[in-house]
């Protein structure tokens, strides 16, 4: 059993998290999980320090996973919620700290998304200056937000509208990045990593791609930036937040690994490849 032996997952009941605790569990570590949404009758709110206390105590690595992509919620939760878990982890003499962030993370990012997950960084930093920050691509899977919502647009629609369609990907299958936690909380893996698969991909060759899994011709039409920036306004008002402006200035750059950054190499991990895992998601 790894040193780390009492993991404690922050926003550990979402997409990243489940997938997250799996790999740590087979790997033989005690998992905790921590959500807002109850656990056991729990709650854990990442704003409710007593109870980010409770559920920290006794745990040897902790791994933030929580982060919201928008709203008013924004900087309460990327920044000063990954502050406060790092120093509750800190006071309770937690021994590592992995931070999930994005690539695109960054000081002059476009959006204010990516420059809040940067701010969170820094302020992980400051209580952990050898912590473990994970930037992963969009994350792919069972149940992801991406193949699966496209996918099932793709059932409906006989044309795939398609924003910001230039923009490069590399999409990262879930399992790799909680086998990169894996890694972070075993051994010395201080700095940042960015995540990334095999395979870098077109925003237009992904939906084109969608298309051919769910049997249909792959039809896509570039939406027009004024338009969609006019479609995000208005989509940003409603329940689920399908689009907001700010996520189109997120998906306008590319989100790729930075060249001469750790990777996944880096942590001894052969990811894996889209064609091997997203077709079977879509049938």
């Amino acid at each position: 059993m790894a040193d780390f032996s009492v993991v404690t997952l922050i926003g550990g009941n979402g997409f990243v998290g489940r997938a997250t605790a799996a790999v740590l569990r087979a790997a033989g570590h005690d998992v905790r999980i921590a959500s807002r949404t109850p656990v056991d009758g729990v709650s854990t709110p990442i704003d409710d320090e007593p109870a980010l206390r409770r559920a920290i105590d006794g745990s040897t690595a902790v791994v933030n996973l929580v982060a919201v992509l928008g709203g008013k919620t924004l900087r309460a939760v990327n920044v000063d919620g990954a502050e406060r878990v790092a120093r509750v982890a800190h006071q309770a003499g937690v021994h590592h700290f992995v931070q999930i962030s994005a690539i695109g993370a960054a000081p002059n990012a476009p959006s204010a998304y990516g420059r809040s997950k940067y701010a969170g960084e820094l302020a992980v930093l400051r209580h952990y200056p050898d912590a473990t920050i994970l930037r992963p691509s969009i994350i792919f899977g069972a149940g992801d937000h991406f193949f699966t919502r496209f996918g099932a647009m793709a059932r409906w629609l006989p044309v795939m509208p398609v924003f910001c369609g230039d923009t490069r990907f590399q999409p990262v299958h879930v399992r790799n990045v909680g086998q990169a936690v894996g890694k972070a909380v075993a051994g010395e893996t201080a700095g940042v990593y960015e995540l990334g698969g095999p395979d870098i991909r077109t925003m237009r060759d992904l939906m084109a791609w969608v298309m051919v899994l769910k049997g249909k011709t792959p039809r896509t039409v570039d939406v027009p930036a004024p338009l969609a920036r006019l479609q995000a306004g208005v989509l940003e008002h409603l329940p689920g937040q399908m689009l907001t402006r700010d996520q189109l200035r997120m998906l306008a750059v590319d989100n790729v690994v930075a060249p001469g950054r750790p990777s996944f190499a880096a942590l001894g991990i052969e990811p894996d490849r889209m064609a091997d895992i997203v077709p079977p998601l879509m049938r």
